[in-house]
């Protein structure tokens, strides 16, 4: 089944009636369609690659500077 397209939250009563020619019967349905919204995607800029690399080797070689400094004292 395909249901419209709507702007706001929508119900929508569907009534089926089943008959053989002798008995019938009927039947109540209530859909409730939400409304759906569509948000996009922030972009992901890609134009810096590894730049954050190499803040993390300068203070590696900050600390191991430090730790020889250290060692060379005692």
């Amino acid at each position: 089944m395909t249901l419209p397209e709507v702007t706001a939250d929508t119900s929508v009563d569907i009534r089926v009636t089943v008959n053989d020619g002798e008995f019938s019967s009927s039947a109540t349905i209530t859909l409730s369609i939400t409304n759906k919204v569509e948000t996009e995607e922030p972009e992901v800029e890609t134009g810096s690659n590894g730049g954050g690399s190499i803040t993390w080797s300068i203070l590696l070689l900050m600390l191991i500077a430090v730790y020889r400094r250290r060692v060379m004292q005692i």
